[in-house]
This record gives C-alpha cells, sequence and structure tokens, in this order.
C-alpha cells in the first residue's frame, strides 16, 4: 500500500521534491519541500524570482515595480496587489496562503513575526548593517540570490545566471578598452522629485560596483550611513569636472527643477555634453539588474560620448 501510494505521488507530480533550507538575515528558514505560492514584498524580491521562473501569487506595489524597477524581467498581469512596501497587507497576503514570503529587513523586520504566523518568511539583506565594514551591494546580492534559490530548488539555474552575468560585464568591460574609455570617471544619479536635489550612488552600491567592473571610476564617494548611496543639491553637481553624468531615468518630471535652475547650462557636464539619459535602472536589483545597468552604460558611452572622449569614436 505504501508503495502503491509513493507510486501515484510520482505519476501525479512528476518529480518528489526533498525539503530546503537557506540562510536569510532573519536565520536558517527550513521548509519540508520547495513553495508553489510564493509572495514577494519588495521589487528585489520580485526581480529574483522571475529570473528564477517563478511568478509570485502576490506583490507589494506592483505600479512601483514596473515603474522604478524598470518591469525587467517583465511582470505577468493578473497579480494580486499586497499594498505598499513599508505597509504591507497583512490580510491579503494571508488570502493567499503562500507558503513563502520573500523580503528584507529595512522594511519588514518591524512585521517578520506577523509574516511569520501567515507563512514562513524570509529576509534578505539589502543595505549595509550598523557598522558593517566592506559592504558590497553586488556580493550581497549573489548570495541572497543563491540562497533564495535554494528554497526555490533553483540552485543550478542562479549559478547559471550569475556566470552569464559574469561574462556579459567582461564583454562589456573589453569593448570599453578597445573604444579607449577605460579609466574614464562617470556618476550614476537619479532625480526622485528632490527639488534641486538628485540621488547619486557610491562605490559599495551595485551601480559603484558595475562602474569599477566595466573598468570605470564611479566618482562619488560617501553615502548616507546605513544606505548605499547619497542626495545632494544642484551646486554640489558643479563639482564634476571631466565626468561622464547618466541620468537613470532620464530628465523627467522628477528633474524639472534641476533643469529649469539658471545654473543647469553651466554644470561641467552639460557644457561638454556629458550628461546622458537613460532608462529606468535598478541599482538594488539581481544578476537581471546588473548586466541590464552594465550593457546600458557601455552602449550609452560607445554611441553618444563626445568625439573627443574614447579612442575608438
Amino acid at each position: 500500500m505504501v508503495f502503491l501510494i509513493c507510486s501515484l505521488l510520482i505519476l501525479n507530480c512528476g518529480q518528489v521534491y526533498g525539503s530546503v533550507s537557506a540562510q536569510h538575515a532573519m536565520g536558517t528558514l527550513e521548509l519540508p519541500s520547495p513553495p508553489q505560492r510564493v509572495v514577494a514584498l519588495n521589487w528585489t524580491a520580485v526581480e529574483m524570482l522571475l529570473s528564477l521562473d517563478v511568478v509570485p501569487v502576490g506583490v507589494a506595489s506592483i505600479k512601483g515595480y514596473r515603474q522604478w524597477q524598470s518591469n525587467h524581467p517583465e511582470l505577468p498581469e493578473g497579480i494580486t496587489e499586497l499594498g505598499s512596501r513599508s505597509q504591507v497587507n497583512l490580510k491579503a497576503i494571508a488570502a493567499l496562503k503562500p507558503d513563502l514570503i520573500v523580503g528584507y529587513p529595512w522594511r519588514h523586520r518591524s512585521v517578520y513575526e506577523a509574516l511569520s504566523k501567515i507563512a514562513p518568511t524570509a529576509l534578505f539583506q539589502q543595505y549595509p548593517m550598523s557598522g558593517e565594514k566592506d559592504f558590497r551591494y553586488f556580493d550581497v546580492m549573489q548570495k541572497n540570490f543563491v540562497q533564495l534559490s535554494r528554497l526555490l530548488d533553483k540552485e543550478e539555474k542562479a549559478h547559471l545566471l550569475i556566470r552569464q552575468m559574469r561574462v556579459d560585464l567582461d564583454n562589456a568591460r573589453t569593448r570599453l578598452a578597445e573604444t579607449g574609455f577605460t579609466g574614464e570617471q562617470i556618476v550614476i544619479a537619479k532625480a526622485i522629485g528632490m527639488g534641486l536635489g538628485v540621488r547619486v550612488f557610491s562605490p559599495e552600491s551595485l551601480a559603484g560596483t558595475i562602474a569599477s567592473e566595466l573598468g570605470l571610476i564611479n566618482r562619488w564617494k560617501t553615502s548616507i550611513p546605513g544606505r548605499d548611496f547619497s542626495h545632494i543639491q544642484l551646486r554640489e553637481l558643479a563639482a564634476f569636472q571631466d565626468t561622464h553624468m547618466f541620468m537613470v531615468g532620464g530628465l523627467t518630471d522628477n528633474a524639472q527643477q534641476l533643469t529649469d535652475s539658471s545654473l543647469w547650462p553651466h554644470l561641467p557636464f552639460v557644457k561638454s555634453h556629458k550628461l546622458y539619459s537613460t532608462p529606468q535602472l535598478w541599482s538594488f536589483g539581481g544578476p537581471v539588474s546588473a548586466t541590464r545597468m552594465a550593457t546600458t552604460i557601455t552602449q550609452t558611452l560607445i554611441e553618444q560620448a563626445p568625439q573627443s572622449t574614447g579612442q575608438g569614436l
């Protein structure tokens, strides 16, 4: 009888899974089998799940993922909205009957206990912890990605994507070297509706590490405590001499006050035509975001940088 039941399970399911486990910010999470109904409470989790061919049943701030993360990979229609990332809807989450909830400590540590009563919950680190030295999001991201993949029984897929990311970064670095851009200074910035201010990314951020991986120099060096970026004002942008300025998301309505300022036309990167608008790029993502960022920076420099920059232009 036991043999018959096991045989039927194999026939019905096609595969018998064992238990899975992973390390996350709150400890070790063990599950009896890979989850089938996963909820994502932040955009990084959404990206990582989709890149591992797992479609979440519910997502916090779906509109934000499509706008700010850039919707890569594309989130299908029909996913349940779970409120904002900072104020997730616990009732809506419970109604989905998930068998795994994924978030991150900065927003979800305070509701971790409540989430864990609904379903097993994993929170993956996104920002440096207090007093943490030598933090690099690029390294932490890869560790998080592998740990999440273990819970989903997708570790082979995760390592494949990481290896492909490394190949893509190496190819982009080679292209920039061949066209004379090695050692050029860049700043990666984003206008997020701060009036005369912008967000700029520090060397330990994904953006800063991508710059280094490409053989470029990330010009901005400091960050807000507990973050990997800073917020600076228009007058501070005047210090960026001989620098390529990438405005992620372009000079949209969020940058209106910047571009309307009488100082804007006189900024060094504006006068030297080293200002570039790019599509949305997500500096808190996984291998997909890292590759998109590297490809965009590389292609932009090669195609748009002034003729005096780069030997191959």
